[in-house]
């Protein structure tokens, strides 16, 4: 298939800037939760090797402001797929967005 056909396949669903922008933020924002679970794993070895209760507690402010940051970034998440998912199966949109990247890398 070439990239206008795909192009036309997902304008059959929606406009195509709106599908391949909101693939993009979703991809953003899944590399952002990403980091934000490594984070978390780094500050519980920082909390265990924590000496004093100011160390743990300095960890422990990190960790609430990380999970805010993370709740934010899955609700975002998940307005996303519930934005393309009005308008066709998550499954299929994830497969016309790989295969139109796929084409348009070629």
């Amino acid at each position: 298939m070439t990239l206008q056909e795909i192009a036309l396949e997902i304008e059959k669903y929606m406009p195509l800037n709106d599908f391949l922008n909101t693939h993009k933020r979703l991809a953003e924002l899944r590399s952002q939760e990403d980091e934000a679970l490594k984070a978390l794993a780094q500050l519980q070895q920082a909390y265990l090797a924590a000496a004093t209760d100011q160390q743990r507690d300095a960890v422990k402010t990190m960790v609430g402001q990380i999970r805010e940051i993370s709740r934010e970034t899955r609700l975002e998440i998940r307005s996303l797929n519930t934005t393309i998912h009005s308008r066709l199966p998550l499954d299929q949109a994830k497969e016309l967005y790989a295969r139109y990247t796929e084409t348009e890398k070629v």
